[in-house]
């Protein structure tokens, strides 16, 4: 592996992928735009340059694919917004020309509208917010959570559209001093929305002045934002192996101008790996691989639906990598390379050969580097879930300091993070290709290796959970997990169980997970006494049910999305549909959801009750 490492080190074109970036950045790439199709095409010409195949697969949009709801074609030409005080005199404070995150993306308006009121909601995320408010023909205020503000402002209380000016939270950085930033804010479609509604992103500090500006102000606005008929693009193609079993790379393109980091980096990143596998193959400094190679720019979730929805039962995918973020510069944005680990449902030894490559390309570099647990939010999430059950760890650059704002810049990108992310992708991707029973040893000794950093961040992020998990219930926990990941390493390898092989390594993790927990303590958890009951899942993939909340009744609507805003519910809800295999009841699965910190008994038992009714899960008869 590391003669790999050595190989593409010397060849990764860092340099290269940030011109490509910087031109990348140009395109305005909202999912199932004009401008995402040209950013698609401008890739495949430069693949193109350099004889690589690569194959626009075209999806319906509007559609659902494994019950995912993907979004319509959306057009803008126009957006600005005029603040005019008492005086008379007028000042531009968001304009769609200059700024496309100025315009909430997907707004819905062409017309102009004068001297329009505006009401303060400073979170607006409950009903009672709104008590006293008049909202009609008025826009809100507010730095509240924007889908939320939207069903409540808009929908159900009859105004015009929203003026957001928040500034969202990144776990592990304060961004409080991110006063003249726009964020990116996004109107995504659920097909249940009583009204259209449009709406402008503010930085912080022209929000806090608009405040004081309340009864005293008039806004004016000129927007030309519409639907269109657009298809879902991906783009595809593979370097073909001796068989059509497929490691895959895949990195969403899509996201607003510029989104450097995210995700600019990840798709030049997956352009520059490919284009470096395909020419050392050509060129016989490497051996046809034995497995092919195959690549996936996506709509990020959008375009990951659809292509499963399509070819999940052609293709045989074995494993793969999701490369989003991979370029930040971590002394300008607070980053640190991780790796996002597979979720303990699933196991693999895919994550640990990931960070081990990781090591050792950066070892020399002084950058940041860090093993993570399971963490859903981009498109691995769809294919390492067990009902897809493809492991696919994340290589991530997080947290970023200027993570989904107009100042994620080609500035903030690092060339030299860009090598590295490119010399990680090829030596994973191409190891993964030629692997073989005879790897075997070696991939178990890098599991065992990182498996102390994995638990180690499963504690710290345990800190605070009520209650919290047992000694015995974590180590049972984490040796299931090493019983999972040693039956999907086989898997990926084509191997065939041998008991001495399973009972030698069992011990060992035995041994690492006993040392890691041995200064562990935690007063003994209460029994779940959940239920016995058993159920299942009824598609395949993650779970929105954000997506779905307006086709509930008004109490499960409100319910649901207050359950959405509660810290970890979420997390929770996910963790708990990817233990959901039609084997296990509710109590077994809670001992797991104590393991992980988030078992809320009763919050869950809505989410169950609400996934009955959407037709998400259905109950197993005992």
């Amino acid at each position: 592996m590391r003669d790999l490492t050595d190989l593409f080190q010397g060849k990764a074109d860092g340099k290269r992928a940030h011109e490509l970036l910087k031109e990348l950045t140009k395109y305005h790439r909202i999912q199932v735009t004009k401008g995402y199709d040209e950013a698609l095409y401008f890739l495949k010409g430069y693949l193109e340059e350099y004889g690589i195949k690569a194959v626009v697969e075209e999806f319906e949009a509007g559609k659902k694919y494994w019950g995912y709801k993907t979004p319509t074609g959306w057009k803008a030409s126009k957006g600005e917004l005029w603040v005019t005080v008492e005086d008379g005199s007028a000042e531009k404070i968001a304009d769609y020309g200059e700024n496309p995150l100025s315009l909430i993306q997907r707004s819905y308006f062409r017309g102009e509208l004068k001297a329009l009121d505006f009401e303060v909601v400073e979170k607006g995320e409950n009903p009672e917010d709104y008590r006293g408010l008049s909202l009609e023909n008025k826009l809100v205020l507010t730095r509240g959570a924007p889908w939320r503000v939207r069903d409540l402002a808009v929908d159900k209380f009859g105004a015009l559209g929203l003026l957001y000016y928040g500034v969202m939270d990144v776990e592990g950085l304060d961004r409080s001093s991110l006063r003249d930033v726009r964020n990116y804010v996004a109107f995504w479609p659920t097909g249940g929305e009583k009204k259209k509604a449009f709406g402008f992103a503010l930085t912080a500090a022209q929000g806090e002045k608009l405040k004081d500006l309340r009864g005293k102000a008039r806004l004016n606005l000129h927007i030309d934002a519409d639907y269109e008929h657009l298809d879902i693009l991906d783009l595809c193609g593979k370097i073909q192996g001796e068989s059509e079993e497929e490691i895959m790379l895949i990195a969403h393109l899509c996201h607003p101008r510029p989104g450097a980091n995210d995700n600019a980096s990840g798709a030049v990143a997956l352009i520059e790996t490919i284009r470096l596998l395909k020419k050392s193959i050509e060129e016989g400094i490497l051996k046809k691989p034995r497995r092919s190679i195959s690549f996936l720019l996506v709509p990020e979730f959008t375009g990951t639906f659809a292509f499963l929805d399509r070819y999940y039962k052609k293709k045989h995918i074995i494993a793969g990598l999701n490369l989003d973020m991979v370029g930040a510069d971590q002394g300008k944005t607070g980053s640190t390379l991780r790796v996002i680990g597979l979720p303990a449902q699933l196991g693999g030894f895919e994550d640990a050969l990931l960070y081990e490559i990781l090591l050792n390309v950066s070892r020399s570099r002084g950058l940041k580097t860090y093993f993570s647990d399971f963490q859903s939010g981009s498109d691995h999430a769809v294919f390492s879930d067990p009902t897809v059950g493809i492991p696919m760890p994340h290589l991530f650059q997080w947290p970023d300091l200027y993570y989904h704002t107009d100042h994620d810049t080609p500035e903030m990108v690092s060339p030299e993070s860009l090598e590295v992310s490119i010399t990680i992708a090829a030596t994973y991707l191409y190891y993964l290709a030629m692997a073989g029973e005879n790897d075997y040893m070696e991939l178990e000794s890098m599991y065992l290796k990182h498996l102390p950093e994995r638990i180690r961040d499963h504690l710290k992020r345990l800190k605070g959970a009520e209650p919290p998990p047992t000694k015995e219930a974590l180590s049972e926990y984490f040796r299931d997990y090493a019983r999972r990941s040693y039956y999907r390493a086989l898997k990926t390898l084509g191997m065939k169980a041998k008991r001495n092989r399973r009972k030698n390594f069992l011990k060992l993790t035995a041994s690492v997970i006993e040392d890691q927990l041995r200064d562990y303590r935690a007063a003994k958890s209460p029994p779940s006494g959940w239920s016995r009951e058993v159920y299942r899942r009824l598609k395949k993939g993650p779970h929105f049910l954000r997506q779905r909340r307006h086709e509930l009744s008004d109490t499960d609507r409100e319910t649901l999305s207050q359950l959405i805003l509660k810290k970890n519910r979420i997390r929770a809800a996910n963790s708990f549909f990817f233990w959901m295999d039609g084997k296990r009841n509710l109590d077994e699965i809670a001992r797991y959801l104590l393991s992980e910190g988030l078992f809320y008994r009763d919050d869950l038992e809505k989410i169950l009750e609400i996934s009955l009714k959407l037709g998400e899960i259905g109950r197993v008869p005992l």
